[in-house]
């Protein structure tokens, strides 16, 4: 399996330790063999066409882990989970794998080995805070937080206190998209805390952020942007690309609810260019979302409508529903400023469907949007 994003076949069994021309006599029994055949063939026969979609580049390396899984090869296994892919962020392939919003895939992965009775507490650790992040995506937060949970029942610390740290953020998000700003800022100065302790610069640098998203959530927008414009020269010192593109859009909201539109559609912009730069689906309609909402502020009304048709578009497709219902939502008020109540209605109630079915807090946004829509109309 050769293409842009994976190292040859033959270099992949060589790391993995097997040499396809002597698993008769390294694998003694009929059904071992035929499944590193199978392995072998998939890394080295499968070859995608280049213009397929990234997941049909990588079915070479899903169907190797299943079949290292079916004869119980957990090394393997896992070392092919970890093979760090030629992308821009270079991340292991699990993590890639979400980046790219595959999350039905990258929680398949994790389910194969959560579901092992002896597991190292790394790898439950790893897999339980993937999991998490997964319902984070999907809009299911409550249920990510629970996830969180269970990956904090296995550090051991302090030799794990970075990932201590790592969760204590993740934890912190949850409850800020829930909503509840002093446990999210409870559990953020916490990791920033940890991050001074252990010297680590770029977990600083998304602390910082995460705080700033309390200010800006709770109106404090100058201390926001205080706290965010130290975290993003952090983050280019770093060179953490995706970290780089959340402060950014972080700072394009602060600057667009002061009335400094300018600035925040240059922020906005260059947070979509790193978003396509790197294959980050998830930050893509993020970024989209909060674009459309400052070129509907400048009136600038038929490029809002596409950029928010765009950023539905990849939600549906990578399963971000709680981004959906925020760009539905702003859907709706676009039509409202332009006297399209019919649409103005559909796309609300829309948003309504899906931030209820969430439990999440626009829920209240889009009922108090619907019913001054009904009013309007009677």
């Amino acid at each position: 399996m050769e293409n842009n994003l994976t190292p040859s076949g033959a270099l992949v069994l060589e790391q993995l330790g097997i040499n396809p021309h002597n698993l008769s006599a390294d694998f003694p029994t009929r059904e071992q063999r035929l499944q590193y055949r199978a392995v072998v063939q998939w890394l080295t026969d499968y070859k995608p066409k280049s213009d397929t979609t990234n997941l049909e580049k990588v079915k070479g390396y899903l169907e190797t882990f299943y079949h290292l899984y079916n004869v119980e090869d957990w090394k393997r296994a896992k070392a092919i989970i970890e093979f760090r892919l030629n992308t821009p962020t270079t991340e292991e392939f699990h993590l890639q794998l979400g980046t790219w919003g595959y999350y039905h895939e990258q929680n398949k992965l994790y389910d194969c080995f959560l579901n092992l009775k002896e597991l190292d507490p790394f790898y439950k650790i790893a897999f339980f805070q993937g999991k998490g992040n997964i319902e984070v995506y999907k809009g299911h937060y409550q249920k990510a937080i629970n996830y969180y949970q269970k990956a904090r029942c296995f550090l051991q610390l302090p030799q794990d206190e970075h990932q201590a740290g790592v969760i204590l953020n993740n934890i912190g998000l949850a409850y800020l998209y829930l909503a509840k700003y002093s446990e999210a800022e409870q559990h953020f100065w916490q990791r920033l805390l940890i991050a001074w302790k252990n010297e680590e610069l770029e977990q600083e640098g998304v602390a910082l952020n995460n705080l700033g998203l309390v200010y800006h959530a709770k109106k404090e927008y100058k201390k926001a942007i205080k706290y965010q414009k130290r975290s993003l020269s952090i983050l280019r010192i770093t060179g953490n690309r995706l970290g780089e593109g959340s402060v950014l859009n972080s700072l394009g909201s602060n600057y667009a609810v002061l009335g400094k539109h300018s600035k925040a559609l240059e922020y906005q912009q260059q947070h979509l260019a790193i978003s396509e730069e790197s294959q980050d689906r998830r930050g893509e309609a993020e970024a989209l979302c909060n674009l459309g909402i400052t070129l509907a502020i400048l009136k600038k009304y038929s490029e809002a409508i596409e950029v928010f048709k765009k950023s539905i578009e990849i939600c549906r497709t990578i399963g971000t529903r709680s981004i959906e219902a925020y760009a539905l939502k702003n859907m709706a008020i676009l039509y409202l400023i332009l006297v399209e109540p019919a649409l103005a209605l559909e796309y609300c109630d829309r948003a309504l469907s899906i931030a209820t079915e969430l439990g999440i807090p626009l829920a209240k946004e889009c009922q108090e949007l619907k019913e001054k829509l009904l009013l309007d109309r009677a």
